[in-house]
């Protein structure tokens, strides 16, 4: 079983060799190629002094020379910093400062975004900077990798303050990989995976690696694609398996009347991550694509990409969604405030225990021993565990189910109230699409849409809300969304729906 991700080509090579792996618009590169053209950007890099566990910044488009890049920095023991290009220049520059990379590689319509900052710049595009690397030989590079060293550190958003850096190491990564491979999911020389996650994304890795082992093909698809070209390419190149938010997904149910046009007999498997997604959209694609397996999954960006698979049946009268079962080599425990483990519907943080489990946040120990404790239910091991944040329950069958956020609970009339606890019930109304719930001033405000399409049906919420909520519960405003505002990884913003509220709020103060 391959420990690191810097082997992967290499041990392959004899099976998958002249398989074609990747496949961007009129161009493909084979496994044998890719792992050539690596070892050549590998060596390269060698020369302009880089060594193992330098950190190299990387802002690019997704495509196979990115790919290139990814792979030669990875088998050298370099650490890749991806910087999702929709970040600011504020957070570009704290990542820039905070990692201190040896080298920055940016394609060059962003050139102009790090020509202040003191670094090395390799420059994708016009100037053939980037493809020096091409004069070197195609051998490896030598450099001894360990499974415990770092593959990248990706940092989070910075919405709630200054972003964080989420180191992940090689056996990180290759638990989910060797996981999902060996055990589930249609991995084979027959797949064809659609990869379409920026790099700055832990599923970006997910999309590819895989298809290095089994022998699958990689159609690599930008994300800011139209809905139409999303679904033409899928059925254009056969492709087998993606994986997406809620909101493609909404997309599709909302729109079957136009896939009509578009053979999509080719899917096999659509993996769901990021957010819930309702019980009734999955209903509606099951009734029309009955051969596809529709595969829920949970995970964090500090447990590499996702923790738990559950296939999900035919569905029929259920309500909710297990978020399933936990990868090899991890264990899910539900624990409440007391650290000691929920019992059956008692809400509870999720707590993760494993290999999967991140390094830690770069340069910051104090978040890191916030985040990261030693086991609560076995102290004696002096195992770390992840505090993620994330509020579950579990059925006396022993299923988990996704609540909601800890950091969402709000205190109203001396009663804890639980966020995501009141949108998990609002969401089983059989009428409400999608919801996000925010508490401002006081107040519990409800944003959502419906199937029906239209608004005006708070009553009817409401009465619904009065069985099944407490009063303090039950949202004192509600708020029709046509379309939710979402990050490039699919979730929804609050914090533009927030900035709504108080700028009403601003405004009808004003007028006072």
């Amino acid at each position: 079983m391959t420990t690191s991700v810097n082997n992967l080509l290499r041990d392959y090579k004899n099976t998958n060799g002249n398989n074609v792996l990747l496949h961007e618009e009129n161009r493909i590169m084979t496994h044998n190629e890719l792992e050539n053209h690596s070892n050549q950007f590998a060596n390269y890099l060698l020369k302009m002094g880089v060594r193992k566990n330098d950190r190299i910044v990387i802002m690019m488009r997704l495509g196979i020379d990115t790919i290139i890049a990814i792979m030669g920095i990875i088998k050298i023991g370099a650490i890749y910093v991806p910087i999702d290009r929709s970040q600011p220049n504020r957070i570009v520059e704290e990542i820039v400062s905070d990692t201190d990379p040896k080298l920055i590689i940016c394609d060059e319509i962003y050139l102009e975004r790090f020509e202040d900052i003191q670094s090395t710049l390799i420059v994708y595009g016009k100037n053939l900077n980037f493809f020096k690397y091409l004069q070197e030989e195609d051998i490896p590079c030598g450099v001894n990798v360990l499974s415990k060293d770092l593959v990248y550190i990706a940092y989070t958003s910075g919405t709630t303050g200054k972003p964080k850096g989420v180191m992940i190491s090689h056996e990180n990564v290759m638990t989910f990989v060797n996981s999902v491979t060996k055990n589930k999911f249609y991995h084979n020389k027959g797949a064809k995976s659609l990869c379409r996650t920026p790099i700055s994304f832990d599923p970006f890795l997910t999309e590819l690696l895989p298809s290095m082992i089994s022998g699958g093909q990689v159609y690599i698809q930008e994300r800011d694609v139209s809905f139409r070209k999303f679904i033409s390419y899928i059925s254009n190149n056969g492709v087998t398996n993606f994986g997406c938010g809620p909101s493609m997904l909404f997309l599709m149910a909302d729109n079957l009347r136009f896939l009509e046009k578009y053979d999509l007999s080719s899917l096999k498997e659509i993996y769901i991550g990021y957010e819930k997604c309702p019980v009734s959209v999955i209903k509606k694609l099951q009734a029309v694509y009955p051969a596809v397996r529709f595969i829920n999954g949970y995970g964090t960006t500090e447990t590499f990409a996702s923790s738990t698979f559950y296939e999900i049946p035919t569905l029929s009268n259920e309500t909710d969604i297990p978020i399933g079962t936990a990868i090899e080599d991890e264990q899910l425990m539900i624990l409440n405030e007391e650290l000691r483990e929920s019992k059956v519907d008692e809400i509870g943080e999720l707590v993760i225990r494993g290999s999967s489990l991140f390094n830690g946040y770069w340069n910051n120990l104090e978040e890191t021993k916030r985040k990261l404790i030693i086991n609560p239910l076995f102290p004696e091991s002096n195992e770390l565990v992840y505090l993620t944040g994330d509020l579950a329950k579990k059925n006396d069958k022993g299923q988990i189910f996704f609540v909601g956020r800890k950091d969402q609970q709000v205190k109203i009339n001396g009663y804890r109230v639980e966020l995501g606890e009141v949108q998990y019930i609002i969401e089983r109304h059989e009428n409400i699409k999608e919801c996000c719930i925010i508490y401002y001033d006081g107040e519990i405000i409800c944003y959502y849409n419906t199937y029906s399409g239209v608004q005006g049906c708070e009553s009817d919420f409401k009465d619904y809300c009065s069985q099944k909520l407490p009063k303090y519960k039950t949202p004192a405003k509600w708020i029709y969304v046509k379309n939710f505002p979402r990050n490039s990884n699919g979730k929804v913003k609050k914090n533009v729906l927030l900035y709504e509220v108080k700028y009403e709020k601003t405004n009808r103060s004003v007028g006072k």
